[in-house]
């Protein structure tokens, strides 16, 4: 009697978008039950050669189940300029594109047999019980009218930004000031706090679900985001950014050309709404709010737009009276792009010096005589290290607020903009606990957070 030939199927593919700290399983079954060696191979999106080849045989229930969460973290990183960008930037870095193939091994011989479409990973973290991301928050659900002979959008459910400070929010009906025509009555709008000259982007995903009757021709994303300024009830800014390479968004290259596939760099937009925004930055000075929303094209003529995701306004505020210098921090949040928040209270800095010595002789003994000058040195320093240490504090915080901070102590790479600087300096979290604090058990309390810096200063040698 033969050997079956092997037949195998992917019987669980990862989602299209998934974060990749946490479990990545692909399964695969043999359905002639062969049980042979089986083939996980991994292929950036695009190219023909294997990037990562893994192997295993099945389980007693004839599976075999591949966890590619460690091979999937290897390809991602972390932009090092985005709090300053000027407008739009993509993240090259931090979404890694890929296709899974799968098969069986024999003779040395690998056959390949299925394959997964192309999917999407970010450097995000997931629950230890978070076999897969549930991404449905993040990605707006679309619709065409074009069956019915209209090219016209229709957006069924809003997306939020990639960030975990969902902390405060309101309607469109509720906001007695100053708001521009996008957002609507019925709109949920997150409120952000953030101080007058500050930084600020805020990070989407460039994609989409449920297309019930196929894109409109003209659809490939996110077109341009709406954005305006306040100053109370006076408009000082209303206008587009469009998604396009000019702005440092992408890929098209004029904004009446939203068409062609969005390639991995392109999937993750994040955009500029701080004191760095060009031209909005120049408003910023007066101005006590500023409205962003990413949107799509609501027709093929371009003059109309669609809203995708939820409004994000930002709040102006000013130090009070009894505040200190301002310490603005970023770090990677829980979805593996940037979120912020600045520290107004009693700030300190200490200074440590580690020195190495060693002792050479007080006189010269190779002479005539011997003498011992005031300045000869007994033991001398070959070389110092300063360790540049500080310890900032937050205002009064929310039980909210203080669940968002936790964020900040499990971050990998903090940055830091020092009171009166504009470029940002990347520190190392001496901070290394989070304790759970609430009103009811706490009453008032604050955050107290502390790092060095992680390029100190040079010190001289002896």
């Amino acid at each position: 009697m033969s050997t079956p030939i092997p037949s195998v199927s992917i019987t669980n593919t990862l989602k299209e978008f998934e974060l990749a700290y946490g479990k990545n399983v692909i399964s695969c079954y043999d359905n002639n039950s062969a049980s042979p060696l089986f083939v996980c191979q991994i292929y950036d999106s695009g190219s023909t050669t294997a990037t990562f080849d893994v192997r295993q045989f099945c389980n007693l229930a004839g599976y075999a189940h591949f966890d590619i969460q460690n091979l999937l973290k290897s390809q991602l990183g972390y932009l090092d300029n985005i709090e300053t960008i000027t407008r739009i930037t993509t993240h090259s870095n931090e979404v890694y594109g890929y296709q899974a193939k799968v098969g069986y091994v024999s003779n040395d011989v690998v056959t390949l047999q299925a394959s997964s479409s192309t999917r999407y990973v970010l450097p995000g973290r997931k629950a230890v019980t978070e076999v897969e991301w549930n991404s449905s928050d993040y990605l707006p659900q679309l619709n065409s009218s074009s069956a019915l002979g209209v090219d016209t959008m229709i957006v069924y459910t809003k997306q939020k930004a990639l960030t975990d400070r969902h902390i405060e929010s309101t309607t469109g009906a509720a906001i007695t000031d100053g708001k521009p025509s996008f957002v609507g009555s019925g709109d949920t709008v997150w409120k952000i706090e953030v101080k007058r000259g500050n930084d600020y982007t805020i990070s989407f995903l460039n994609d989409w679900v449920n297309f019930v009757n196929g894109p409109p021709r003209y659809h490939n994303g996110i077109a341009t985001f709406l954005i305006a300024a306040y100053s109370g009830s006076t408009e000082l800014y209303n206008s587009q950014l469009p998604n396009t390479t000019g702005n440092g968004g992408g890929p098209n290259t004029l904004s009446s050309g939203q068409s062609g596939s969005v390639a991995p760099e392109y999937k993750v937009l994040s955009v500029q709404v701080g004191n760095s925004s060009q031209p909005l930055g120049t408003y910023l000075s007066t101005a006590t709010h500023v409205y962003v929303c990413p949107a799509a094209w609501g027709s093929g003529n371009f003059a109309n737009y669609s809203d995708l995701s939820d409004i994000y306004r930002i709040d102006i505020t000013d130090c009070e009276g009894r505040d200190f210098d301002t310490y603005q921090v970023s770090w990677i949040n829980s979805f593996g792009f940037r979120d912020y928040f600045h520290f107004t209270k009693r700030d300190d800095n200490v200074n440590n010096v580690t020195r190495n010595t060693f002792k050479k002789l007080d006189a010269d003994w190779g002479g005539a005589t011997i003498s011992v000058n005031s300045y000869d040195r007994g033991e001398k320093v070959l070389n110092q290290m300063l360790s540049d240490e500080y310890t900032i504090n937050t205002r009064y915080l929310t039980n909210v607020e203080m669940g968002y901070l936790k964020n900040l102590i499990l971050s990998p790479d903090v940055r830091v903009k020092f009171p009166g600087q504009s470029t940002w300096v990347s520190v190392i979290p001496t901070t290394n606990q989070w304790t759970s604090r609430t009103f009811r058990k706490d009453k008032l309390f604050q955050l107290t957070y502390s790092f060095r810096l992680a390029n100190p200063i040079q010190l001289q040698n002896g």
